[in-house]
């Protein structure tokens, strides 16, 4: 890691020296015979504009032609002054060249009397020269855009011009050097660059789990693993930016070596700076909107944190309210929760970035022809979420049965949204049904009664008995089986109850109750294998007395650990069959003599019957 940078370091100070020395051997190179000449000279982009000949009072020659000499290069570079607001006034018996705030020379009596003229008549010449250098100064390096002075666009203007190479005295030899020294050290701070980044990609991704501790943000969980992957990605930011600014960097040094591209150069920069510093003066001039939208969002936080200890006691039930319900609690915070950041949105929304453009205004229009065309099935649901949370349809956990559908759907409510009601079937398949399909049924709640009156839930059943067996026997035959199934309620006596007298036989209704209604298929399960059980034990048959049953000679439908130990089946009975399967006699005569019969036609003449009683 230490190498990497060190080299990193060594790199760029050979840069710089390579970049900086032809620039530093040129001016020495072209130096004018006569350091006062120099000194005593106001200087633009190398062309000499005029002399200083005398002192300012303690100040000398060579002071003033340097204080002069920047600011010349200061107005030259603020594009955002014109030429024409270069000005001539007076101050105190003096001539003054001045723009606005910024005095750039100031011409005394002496300095008059050692050109043989007045200073009115030596700040004119002096204002034509300097305006004449500044238009093709400004000309020369595109100096068109409002540039406000010290800016950044404007220092980085400056660091460019001191790194640039006088075309005219480079020779294209040198150039193709200096091209080709650039190009290596690029080469191997680029190559630096991916080595340095790579190590500490690693070095985050072996170390940084553990250094981290599990971190948590209020609404954006994050954990180490989370974290790690960010700051991963921080550092590939800072890496794509190094690498372009270098690049940036290369080509506007190598485009400013040769006389055909260095206006090019010169004009990339220029473009890349202004970009830059337009947007960061639209980040300073955005800052005071981005500090109301911090503060609307922290006082948004801090409300939503206030009210969401209350709602909580609330569900609770430590803290109550006259016709305000528990279950009420957490919705009503939902409802309270959008609202409140709802308004915030309102509140904040003029804060955003651009807004009141024309593009803004159109985004924020087709968004609302959009949401209104397309929501009104997600509204209607919403508003029948909330009429089902506040007239306590059902609850989560709560056995219902959705009746009025296609298909009617029992089971429990696993989770209920704004939106949609998911219930879980006996089969354990989640149904998942829009709010407003739901307020359009009807609810059956089996679990409501024990939650709201502690009434708990009856289930019931039928059985059918024949009439000769004793009403008696079967009311105790079922309350028996009754007080032996699981989740039924024992302090609770089972009720009976006769509910059909049918032709053959008699319907009898159980009633049990129980405060587990999930549980309604075991309980049913149980109850009739019980009723089973007892009806068996006491030898009474269920079989169905809606249809006639023929013995003859089978076994009966009691299992054998309830039938007596001598228990044989009865034999075969012969009694007539014709009343039972509804034959003509008549077809039984015929067959019995060996001649095949058939059904006679109603329209034919009824036969004589046969005298014969052995052929009955």
């Amino acid at each position: 890691m230490k190498k990497s940078w060190h080299s990193l370091i060594a790199l760029v100070l050979v840069t710089c020296l390579i970049v900086v020395s032809p620039t530093l051997s040129y001016s020495q190179e072209n130096s004018p015979s006569g350091a006062n000449n120099q000194e005593h000279s106001v200087v633009l982009d190398g062309k000499t504009l005029f002399s200083i000949p005398e002192a300012l009072g303690e100040i000398s020659p060579e002071a003033r032609s340097q204080e002069t000499t920047a600011q010349v290069e200061k107005f030259a570079k603020t594009a955002s002054l014109p030429i024409d607001s270069l000005l001539i006034g007076d101050q105190n018996g003096s001539a003054v060249i001045f723009s606005g705030d910024l005095v750039i020379v100031k011409i005394t009596s002496s300095d008059a009397r050692a050109a043989n003229t007045t200073p009115r008549e030596l700040a004119t010449s002096y204002l034509e020269n300097l305006k004449n250098a500044v238009i093709q100064y400004r000309q020369k390096y595109r100096l068109t855009g409002s540039v406000a002075e010290g800016s950044l666009l404007e220092r980085s203007l400056d660091f460019i011009s001191s790194l640039t190479i006088q075309n005219n005295q480079l020779s294209y030899t040198n150039a193709i050097f200096y091209t080709l020294i650039a190009t290596i050290v690029i080469l191997a701070i680029l190559m630096s660059l991916n080595r340095l980044f790579t190590g500490i990609s690693t070095y985050l991704t072996s170390r940084v789990e553990q250094r981290i501790p599990l971190m948590r943000i209020p609404y954006i969980p994050f954990v180490s693993d989370r974290i790690n992957e960010i700051i991963i990605q921080i550092t590939q930011w800072i890496r794509l930016c190094l690498t372009l600014a270098f690049i940036s960097i290369y080509l506007v040094l190598i485009l400013n070596l040769f006389p055909w591209t260095k206006r090019l150069g010169g004009t990339i920069w220029q473009n890349l700076l202004s970009a830059i510093n337009g947007g960061w003066d639209k980040f300073v001039a955005y800052l005071p909107n981005l500090f109301s939208l911090t503060i609307i969002i922290v006082i948004t936080h801090y409300i939503l944190r206030f009210f969401k200890p209350i709602f909580r006691e609330l569900g609770k039930g430590t803290i109550s309210f006259p016709g305000f319900y528990p279950e009420w609690a957490e919705p009503t915070y939902r409802l309270l929760s959008f609202m409140i950041i709802a308004l915030a949105g309102v509140i904040s929304f003029p804060y955003f970035p651009g807004f009141g453009s024309a593009s803004f205004q159109g985004i924020s229009i087709f968004l609302g022809v959009l949401v209104s065309l397309g929501s009104s099935a997600a509204v209607s649901n919403a508003v029948a979420g909330i009429i089902l949370i506040y007239t306590r349809a059902f609850q989560i956990g709560d056995r219902v049965e959705i009746t009025g559908v296609r298909e009617s759907i029992k089971g429990d409510v696993e989770e209920k949204s704004l939106l949609v009601t998911r219930i879980r079937t006996g089969l354990n398949i989640i149904v998942t049904m829009p709010n407003a399909s739901l307020l359009a049924s009807n609810i059956k709640n089996y679990s409501a009664s024990q939650r709201d009156s502690n009434r708990p839930v009856i289930i019931a059943t039928r059985v059918n008995f024949p009439y000769n067996l004793p009403w008696q026997t079967v009311y105790e035959i079922l309350t028996n089986a009754a007080r032996m199934t699981p989740y039924v309620l024992p302090d609770k006596p089972p009720g009976v109850y006769q509910r059909y007298l049918n032709d053959s036989s008699v319907t009898y209704q159980l009633e049990v109750y129980t405060d587990n209604p999930q549980k309604e298929f075991t309980i049913w399960s149980e109850l009739h294998k019980n009723i089973r059980d007892k009806c068996n034990e006491a030898g009474i048959e269920i079989i169905s007395p809606d249809y006639s049953v023929i013995r003859d000679g089978n076994k009966s439908t009691i299992p054998d650990n309830y039938l007596p130990k001598d228990y044989t089946a009865g034999g075969f009975n012969l009694n007539p069959l014709g009343n039972l399967f509804q034959i003509d006699l008549k077809w039984a005569a015929g067959t019995q003599n060996g001649k095949a019969s058939h059904a006679q036609d109603p329209t034919e003449p009824k036969q004589q019957e046969p005298q014969n009683p052995s052929q009955t």
